[in-house]
């Protein structure tokens, strides 16, 4: 038991923000209660090369389950890669298909989905106009997050994302911008 534990009891959860819970607590001493933030549990192991490749597969692996079966997940990030440890490895499930969508379904689907530090270009570049190749890119960003534990492309509003993934990537060539331009948001 830490040292939190030994002082006060949890009573219960009373909000929660994304890397934290807010409870209800009661000091043991004096039964006088308060309210304590706790850090949600963030994965810090330092995974090998070999480890991380088989994380990769496995996450790909439930990714194309969903695509097979005529889904795509639309919010690929950290917090839904769940990783169990078991004593002979680790075993990775992709979680949370709230945002499920059809792939056979009609555009233009939702504009504002995915989370934005994960968002494909296509996505925020058009008006509800993508495909299943988003979660793809997702997982390529959180394939990244999980070896260097800082996010790829950490966009602040959807201009400066966009111009974090030109400076990673370039900035795409007319050709591409053409097969977008109908698609747009402004079409200039």
């Amino acid at each position: 038991m830490n040292n939190f534990q030994t002082k006060y009891q949890i009573v219960s959860k009373i909000g929660e923000g994304t890397f934290s819970d807010v409870i209800k607590c009661v000091e043991k001493g004096s039964g006088k209660e308060f309210a304590a933030k706790r850090l949600k549990r963030i994965c810090r192991t330092s995974f090998s090369e070999e480890k991380s490749k088989i994380l990769m597969f496995q996450m790909i692996s439930g990714i194309d389950h969903i695509h097979k079966s005529g889904f795509f997940h639309r919010d690929i990030k950290p917090e839904n890669i769940l990783i169990r440890f078991i004593n002979e490895g680790e075993n990775l499930k992709v979680a949370d298909l709230g945002s499920i969508r059809g792939t056979y379904s009609v555009h233009p689907y939702t504009e504002y989905i995915s989370t934005r530090w994960y968002r494909s270009p296509e996505c925020l570049l058009t008006v509800g106009h993508y495909t299943s190749k988003m979660d793809i890119w997702a997982a390529a960003c959180v394939f990244y997050e999980m070896l260097t534990f800082k996010p790829l492309f950490p966009g602040a509003n959807e201009i400066d994302q966009l111009a974090k993934i030109h400076k990673v990537l370039g900035v795409p060539n007319a050709n591409t911008l053409n097969k977008l331009k109908p698609k747009l948001w402004i079409d200039s």
